[in-house]
């Protein structure tokens, strides 16, 4: 979880792993079946630079408790809307993309993020996470195990030692 500052700091210092989202109609389809499944749309880069610099945002929280004194039955609504300062609903995107190698040294992939806020205290809170990061490890590992199978010609083992070895 950031500050606005640590948010501003982090993305200038990983402006270049940011990605454009792609067209519609370019759209890989794992790319598409995540931002469906999520809900949501990819921010531009320019929109992630934007967010960092700043944002305003008016919380308006309300409750209603309700009891009926004749079964004993409650119920309490909580709503909280969030504007900008000119009460203009705030459309935050909810995701963004970055082009990341998943191994050290080895090839960039495109990874899908969430993209998350909370007001807290009067200030804004930032954080994001790597979308299906687990299948993109195995991807490249599997990647890499093919590579170097086809350079050495050899088969290749990997797994667990057993142990005392």
């Amino acid at each position: 979880v950031m500050s606005q500052l640590d948010f501003a700091m982090f993305i200038e210092a990983n402006v270049l792993d940011l990605a454009e989202p792609p067209a519609p109609d370019n759209e890989s389809a794992s790319l598409k079946e995540i931002r469906m499944r999520c809900g949501g749309f990819y921010a531009p880069v320019n929109k992630m630079i934007e967010l960092s610099k700043g944002i305003a945002i008016r919380a308006d929280e309300k409750a209603v408790v309700k009891h009926d004194l004749n079964t004993g039955e409650a119920t309490i609504n909580f709503s909280s809307e969030h504007t900008d300062i000119s009460g203009q609903s705030v459309k935050v995107p909810n995701m963004f993309i970055i082009v990341i190698p998943v191994l050290e040294g080895g090839k960039a992939y495109q990874l899908p993020c969430r993209l998350r806020y909370r007001l807290k205290d009067g200030a804004v809170r930032w954080w994001y996470e790597v979308i299906n990061l687990d299948k993109a490890i195995e991807l490249a590992i599997d990647e890499e195990l093919k590579t170097i199978k086809e350079s050495v010609n050899l088969p290749v083992f990997y797994g667990d030692l057993p142990q005392g070895r």
